[in-house]
């Protein structure tokens, strides 16, 4: 989780499981459809993804979470950056490895 400065104060902005929930539930995408994210993404779910984030952050930390899409789309007018950062929170987020991942420790072969 990271917290954005933006004109109008400073918000959390968090990306996980939550947020990709919400997401796909918003944009009625997949997980596959994650792979192409960046390239070919329209306006709404630009929107709804720094939506999504700002949701998940607020919920983070026990705040309470007011905005409305068109809200962060008034945000990104005012805060030219908000796009970038939080496109590249969202790729550090789903590229980080799970750090509880249970290592396997290849086991011997048996010999007859």
């Amino acid at each position: 989780m990271i917290t954005v400065k933006l004109t109008k104060g400073t918000m959390p902005l968090k990306y996980g499981w939550a947020a990709l929930r919400d997401w796909t539930g918003l944009t009625n995408k997949t997980l596959q459809d994650l792979e192409g994210l960046g390239t070919s993404m329209t306006v709404e779910e630009v929107i709804s993804l720094i939506w999504v984030g700002l949701k998940q952050g607020h919920r983070a930390e026990g705040k309470e979470f007011t905005l409305e899409l068109e809200d962060v789309a008034d945000l990104m007018d005012d805060n030219e950056e908000l796009m970038d950062l939080a496109m590249a929170e969202f790729g550090k987020s789903m590229s980080r490895p799970n750090k509880k991942a249970v290592k396997r420790t290849p086991q011997k072969s048996k010999s007859r």
